[in-house]
């Protein structure tokens, strides 16, 4: 969850760096989980899920 303000600001540079090492750790996973040729579906639901305030 965010402010109106964190909606609206430009991403900050540790959000960055984070979102490209999660694409990172995904793609890794995806390689070792699956075979060539196999259809991998990579679905994200909601973003706050779980998360404590």
């Amino acid at each position: 969850k965010m402010s109106l303000r964190e909606a609206i600001t430009p991403m900050t540079k540790e959000v960055l760096n984070g979102v490209e090492e999660a694409c990172k750790i995904l793609m890794q996973r995806i390689i070792e989980k699956s075979s060539e040729g196999d259809a991998v579906m990579v679905i994200g639901v909601g973003n706050t899920i779980g998360i404590a305030q």
